[in-house]
């Protein structure tokens, strides 16, 4: 047989192909373990954004004043919400499923608004705290005053 007629690969050439392909697939799993790693950093971080948003909303909607009810869905005072570390739940102290392992601690204290009597404004404070990072938290405030 004659040089020419020959088809095919030598092995070589097969193995110099293989070499080639692997470190391409080995890239291209690297790179989509990266993507994946920073999607679920952003994912808890908009998590834990859209859960303080909802306690802080929840707390800013009740009114300055002094009451003490002794669960959530009879708050009506903005100072009712200081809440310890605690699991996600609705306003009816339901879990809420997928969420329950953030921690969710609200404060609320004087805001220190020049001009308006202490007893009359208030600051909130609502700390999510990461459930795979401990150091990893969001913290959103607002401001409640009383209006005449």
């Amino acid at each position: 047989m004659t040089r020419a007629a020959q088809t095919g690969m030598t092995l070589i050439e097969v193995i110099v192909a293989l070499v080639i392909i692997s470190a391409a697939g080995a890239t291209i799993i690297g790179l989509m373990a990266s993507i994946s790693r920073n999607s679920a950093a952003t994912l808890a971080a908009t998590q834990r954004a859209n859960i303080a948003k909802a306690y802080l909303d929840e707390a800013l909607a009740q009114d300055v004043c002094a009451s003490a009810p002794s669960n959530r869905s009879s708050f009506n005072c903005v100072n009712n919400y200081n809440l310890g570390p605690q699991a996600v739940t609705d306003r009816f102290e339901n879990l809420i499923l997928g969420f329950d392992d953030y921690a969710v601690r609200v404060t609320v204290g004087v805001a220190g608004i020049p001009g308006v009597p202490g007893a009359e404004q208030r600051l909130v404070q609502v700390r999510v705290t990461d459930p795979f990072d401990p150091n990893n938290f969001t913290v959103l405030s607002g401001i409640r005053t009383r209006h005449p």
